[in-house]
């Protein structure tokens, strides 16, 4: 490697924030204000067939169940207790999230990445794939969370059901650098 790529090599890692304030190395899913969907009851192979492969969109349907200050008593809901395997292949993304609130963070989401594409010309939304589940050290309490690989999409108005559809965008797919990175220059303790 020629003297300059290796400079440049350096001071891109130099440049890569591997603290955990970056979202890249850790993520709390948990969180309900957060600008994350959690996609629950898929399978990553399946998603990444539909999104990418035959290049087709995908809907998200709110499987959550409100807070009883959400409830409405003229409302009843039905709970689906069969799993079917082929939930896994059909178009539809299930979350955590009730379909109101399911509605509300799509919104925020697709506003939020469509204005920093707008004013700084990169897309920051990310469809991320695996999880590595990780503890600081040993006396660590404090479950971290960091996306292994990230697939480009973006969130397209249905204008028949102004609903969000998924859609995979033609950038490459991402892995996690910061994460690369904080593997290699710091001891972090892998756990099962």
């Amino acid at each position: 490697m020629s003297l300059i790529k290796q400079l440049l090599e350096e001071t891109r890692k130099r440049l890569v924030e591997t603290g955990t304030r970056n979202r890249l190395i850790h993520v709390n899913r948990n969180t309900k204000r957060g600008s994350l969907v959690n996609i629950i009851n898929e399978r990553s192979d399946d998603i990444y067939n539909i999104l990418k492969l035959s290049s087709k969109k995908m809907r998200f349907a709110g499987k959550g169940i409100p807070d009883e200050d959400e409830i409405n008593d003229d409302i009843i809901l039905a709970i689906e207790e069969d799993f079917d395997e082929e939930r896994f292949t059909d178009s539809i993304l299930e979350t955590n999230l009730t379909p109101d609130a399911l509605q509300k963070r799509l919104l925020k989401v697709a506003s939020d990445s469509r204005t920093v594409e707008e004013e700084q010309g990169i897309n920051i939304l990310f469809l991320a794939m695996g999880f590595l589940r990780w503890y600081e050290d040993d006396k660590s309490d404090i479950l971290r969370e960091s996306p292994l690989i990230m697939l480009p999409v973006q969130l397209v108005r249905n204008q028949r059901t102004s609903s969000f559809d998924l859609q995979c965008r033609d950038d490459d797919i991402v892995t996690n650098l910061p994460l690369q990175e904080r593997i290699v220059t710091t001891d972090v303790k892998l756990t099962p």
